[in-house]
């Protein structure tokens, strides 16, 4: 059923009845020949939303704007999701180079990852303009270093109106340091703050320790963020 797993098995080399039952299950639901058998052509299957969230095919978008929401929604298309509400799975290590467990709370890393592709889709190195982390805090000072970072009194005076495909960090704690980031997605109504944007390990309500890719209504004026600037010139 999607998103639902039924098993969460360890794959290794003892192929016994279980994982072969969830083989043909999967196969059935894939619409493929039903023979419990792993070839090329079921891995390719089972493996096809992540490698068309990850083709850097960009079709029409030609700005830098265009393409980092482009491919941020297809992580989205594809059901970008834990396993279990605790970091797990193969997007998360997809994100977090590698890695997976309950500290690895991966909205950074899928940030990363969308500035990544973007800019590699134009033959490009992001880490030339932002840091390459999975830690919010880190991005933030790297931006802050880079003058790309709009803090929030600028926020609140106007000085900056954020745009489609900048980065909304947002702050909490008596530091005011940054615990979670989304891309910008559409911004609704830049007079009163509206946006929507896309991030990752959160959920419908927008939590900060969520379970997937959503996208979610915010408003950067009624919130502690501050805001990392979309490099628009490469």
């Amino acid at each position: 059923n999607e998103n639902y797993a039924d098993y969460i098995l360890d794959l290794n080399s003892n192929f016994d009845v279980t994982l072969q039952k969830l083989v043909l299950e999967v196969q059935k639901f894939l619409d493929l020949e039903s023979n419990g058998v792993v070839d090329g052509n079921f891995w390719a299957h089972l493996t096809a939303p992540m490698q068309r969230a990850f083709d850097l095919t960009a079709y029409d978008k030609k700005t830098i704007r265009e393409r980092i929401v482009y491919f941020a929604i297809k992580h989205l298309q594809y059901r970008s999701a834990e396993l279990e509400e605790e970091n797990l799975g193969p997007w998360v290590r997809a994100y977090m180079n590698g890695l997976d467990n309950k500290s690895q709370f991966w909205c950074q890393g899928f940030v990363c990852t969308i500035l990544d592709q973007t800019f590699s889709s134009f033959g490009k190195r992001f880490d030339k303009y932002y840091a390459n982390t999975v830690t919010c805090e880190v991005m933030r000072e790297h931006a802050a270093a880079s003058g790309l970072l709009v803090n929030r009194t600028q926020l609140m005076e106007g000085a900056y109106l954020p745009q489609v495909g900048d980065i909304v960090l947002y702050l909490s704690g008596s530091k005011q340091e940054a615990h979670h980031v989304e891309i910008i997605y559409d911004v609704l109504d830049p007079t009163i703050g509206n946006i929507m944007t896309i991030g990752g390990n959160t959920n419908f309500a927008g939590s900060s320790h969520g379970v997937g890719v959503f996208l979610v209504d915010r408003n950067y004026r009624t919130r502690d963020v501050e805001i990392v600037k979309l490099v628009t010139e490469l």
